[in-house]
């Protein structure tokens, strides 16, 4: 099996924070600041996970989140200079992940057994496996060797 597309899920899983609601921002250096003041970085690793993947791997990546407020996550993923390995963005409520995870395959031309997933709500993660999506839940913050790992169990080409 090869993975072709890797989908993360945002609010917990890139960022340590629910961006929903969140108060318009503006980037100093690596983080993100709102106009009270308050900084915003993602998950230590998760930089260079989506360097690692996008760049050097060369993944397409693309997100799927709950987040009604989809300019604002896509503006958190170009504000982290992550937008570039981006694909496909997708940020709407939806009952389930389901809906999102069937239109990035349906966009990409890429199968459900093709994709890998990462989220940390269990829900979702039942979600995309009863669409044939191989997914792990993230517990915790995202770490490079969980990816990693998570590479090595689904794809035999992975390096």
């Amino acid at each position: 099996m090869v993975v072709k597309l890797i989908i993360f899920d945002c609010d917990y899983t890139l960022w340590p924070f629910n961006a929903q609601g969140f108060l318009p921002f503006t980037k100093k250096k690596n983080t993100i600041v709102d106009t009270r003041g308050k900084s915003y970085v993602p998950y230590p690793e998760v930089d260079a996970i989506i360097h690692h993947l996008g760049e050097q791997c060369k993944y397409k990546l693309a997100a799927a989140s709950l987040n009604p407020n989809a300019e604002v996550v896509k503006g958190l993923i170009s504000a982290f200079q992550w937008g570039k390995y981006f694909v496909q963005i997708e940020s709407y409520m939806s009952p389930s992940k389901k809906t999102h995870l069937r239109k990035i395959s349906r966009n990409q031309k890429i199968n459900a057994e093709d994709m890998l997933f990462f989220d940390d709500n269990p829900l979702n993660v039942a979600d995309a496996k009863d669409l044939g999506v191989r997914s792990y839940l993230v517990k915790g913050p995202l770490k490079l060797d969980f990816v990693i790992s998570a590479l090595n169990r689904e794809n035999t080409t992975y390096t």
